[in-house]
Formats: structure tokens, C-alpha cells, sequence
């Protein structure tokens, strides 16, 4: 069971898209309970193609040899110092107003493994795109309902927590690597390795975090006659990433899901049911035939 949903997640590629099809496939009944939450909580491993870049980028035969910003009169003074508020700035721009995840930390990969930027600058863009993507998750997680919305916000506090206890760590190894000497042996030395130590401590902890949150989580009941409103992320779907595959099963799940909440609500004796059951029911409706149309 476990080793499945690990494999599930690694075929995401990243883990906003891993996170964002456990989210999918519980509020759209594609997956139980504990087989999305498992899901949601590997997700950090969905972000192994990083660390196949990683790799190109150490090996790489003309590293520091082609500067790009280093060329440009001006910028080796703003460059080489350490504006954590500029790197944080553009982290969080990139993450919550862009909308990219990957693409800034792969440039923060590649600038610092050319000697490009500042330690500090690189360090603090990638606190600033996951500090983003948390702020952009609680604005989403707004629009939900039910279950989903609760597992979306407690997953996303444990994603800040994971942050701040991963840069506290990471700030601890920056000053140990500079009292040692190791940034002061050449301009270059130790830097990228530092910013990979720094990013792989990120997902570690997120990985154990979520584990332990999992574990617990996984465990509580649902009252019975409390009503659960499903299908509620049909209202993000543009925002969402998700594969071909997820998107079939979605549309093929909308389509049935619709067709039969038509006839139970067509039936005379849903008159005489609760109203929030009646009513959950129609906000059900109307999620589904917003899924459909965003699926097309």
C-alpha cells in the first residue's frame, strides 16, 4: 500500500501537482480517505527530476565558466551581497503571483552553481517561494469545503512549520560553513553545495513532518450525521495541477456523480429530507456541472 502511493506520487514529477491530486481524488471520491492522505504526505518525493538537475549542474564541465549577470556593469556589487530581502521578494512573487514553483528554484540552482549570486540571495528566493506557495494555499483553501478544507489547511500549516524549523536549521549551517572558513577558501567554494543541503533539508522535513501528522490524522472518525460536502475544489480547478490521467477520471467522475444526484433530486421523497441535506446536495450539483465545464 505504501510503496504504491509512493510510486503514484514520483510519477507527479513535482509535489504541488502530487499535493493537488490527493486534494482531487478525495473531494471527487476517486480515493478513500487514507489512500489520498498517504498521497499528500509523500508528496515532497514527487520532487526528485530536481535532483537529476542537481546533478547536471555539479558535473557541469563549463560551470562558473559563462556568467550572465557577472557580465553586466553594474551588478557584480548588488550580486555578491547579501540582500536576503531582495531574494525573499522575488521567491514569494514568483510562488504566490506567478504561480511557479520549480522553475525559480531551478534558477537559484543554476545562478548559485555559476558563482552568479550571493549565498544569501539564492537561500532566501527558496524560502520565499515555499513562505509564497503557503500564502497562496491559504487563499485557496478558503473556497473549499467539508473535509477537503480542513485537510488542505492543517496540510499547509505543517508545510509553514516544516519551513521555518528547515531555515532555522539552514541558518545555524550558514554561520557554522562561515566561522569554519569553508565559504572564504575560494569565491566559489562550498556555496551550491550549501543552497542543495539547504533545499533537500526543506523536503526532508516536510517528508517527516507530515508523517508523523499523517499517522495521527489518519485516524479519526467522521460523524455520521454530520453532512460532508464534496466535489468543492470543482471552484479552483483552473489553479490546480494535475495530469491527462486525473483529468480523464475527473470528467468521467463529474459526469456520473451529476447523473445521479439529477435523479435522487428529480424523486418527490427528497421533500421530506432535512434541508442541509437538501441543500448540501444542490451545492453538490452545482460544484459538478462547474467541474464539467472547467474539464471541458
Amino acid at each position: 500500500m505504501i510503496f504504491t502511493q509512493i510510486k503514484n506520487v514520483t510519477k507527479s514529477f513535482f509535489s504541488e501537482r502530487a499535493e493537488h491530486e490527493a486534494l482531487l481524488a478525495y473531494d471527487f471520491k476517486l480515493a478513500d480517505f487514507k489512500t489520498s492522505l498517504m498521497r499528500l504526505c509523500f508528496s515532497p518525493l514527487a520532487n526528485w527530476p530536481l535532483y537529476i538537475l542537481i546533478v547536471i549542474l555539479y558535473f557541469n564541465p563549463f560551470r562558473y565558466q559563462f556568467q550572465m549577470l557577472g557580465g553586466v556593469a553594474g551588478a557584480v556589487s548588488f550580486i555578491y551581497a547579501p540582500h536576503w530581502q531582495i531574494g525573499l521578494s522575488f521567491g514569494i512573487i514568483c510562488s504566490y503571483f506567478l504561480g511557479l514553483i520549480n522553475i525559480p528554484i531551478a534558477v537559484a540552482l543554476y545562478f548559485i552553481s555559476q558563482g552568479e549570486i550571493h549565498t544569501v540571495i539564492a537561500g532566501s528566493m527558496i524560502v520565499g517561494i515555499f513562505a509564497g506557495r503557503s500564502l497562496k494555499y491559504f487563499k485557496l483553501a478558503v473556497k473549499l469545503e467539508g473535509q477537503t478544507k480542513r485537510m488542505m489547511i492543517y496540510f499547509n500549516i505543517l508545510q509553514i512549520i516544516s519551513l521555518v524549523v528547515a531555515t532555522f536549521i539552514s541558518l545555524y549551517l550558514y554561520q557554522y560553513m562561515t566561522v569554519a572558513g569553508f565559504f572564504s577558501r575560494t569565491l566559489f567554494a562550498y556555496r551550491f553545495e550549501f543552497i542543495v543541503i539547504s533545499l533537500t533539508l526543506v523536503y526532508a522535513v516536510q517528508l517527516m513532518v507530515n508523517a508523523v501528522w499523517g499517522h495521527f490524522y489518519v485516524r479519526q472518525t467522521f460523524e455520521p450525521s454530520k453532512i460532508q460536502t464534496c466535489y468543492s475544489t470543482a471552484q479552483i480547478l483552473r489553479r490546480l495541477s494535475f495530469g491527462s490521467t486525473m483529468k480523464t477520471e475527473l470528467k468521467q467522475q463529474a459526469a456520473a456523480k451529476e447523473a445521479e444526484l439529477k435523479v435522487q433530486l428529480a424523486d418527490s421523497s427528497v421533500a421530506y429530507l432535512p434541508k442541509n441535506i437538501l441543500n448540501a446536495a444542490q451545492d453538490e450539483k452545482t460544484y459538478l456541472d462547474l467541474a464539467q465545464k472547467y474539464l471541458g
